[in-house]
């Protein structure tokens, strides 16, 4: 079998990419991953306390938003960002309390990419 050249090695594995398709995980929605998999992980590696205020911070601020039914592939700075603007303006939250969300939002996208290696999340 005579070997493949520079050009087509490059082609072939190029074609294996655009082939390959999003990671399961990656196309499950915010919601679903953090009651699935974020919030199970937080219970059993930290403390009771902070479990809470990760869940209250889930049920109070994300659940049943727009932004818990966006696939996490989907989710972008701009549409945190506007997302987080319009729930400072919606409920009068104050910037400590944004900062929370804000960060609460950061690490389960962190755990995504890194945990479960989702390299097409933001």
């Amino acid at each position: 079998m005579p070997a493949l050249s520079r050009r087509d090695q490059t082609r072939s594995s190029s074609s294996l990419l655009e082939l390959a398709p999003s990671r399961p995980e990656s196309t499950q929605r915010l919601g679903d991953f953090i009651e699935k998999v974020y919030l199970p992980h937080v219970k059993k590696t930290l403390r009771a306390s902070t479990y809470k205020a990760y869940r209250d911070n889930w049920r109070v601020h994300i659940k049943g938003t727009d932004l818990a039914t966006v696939r996490l592939r989907d989710i972008r700075a701009s549409s945190v960002k506007a997302f987080l603007d319009r729930l400072g303006e919606e409920k009068g939250l104050a910037h400590i309390t944004l900062m929370h969300v804000r960060n609460f939002l950061s690490g389960i996208l962190t755990y995504a990419r890194t945990e479960h290696d989702m390299t097409d999340v933001l």
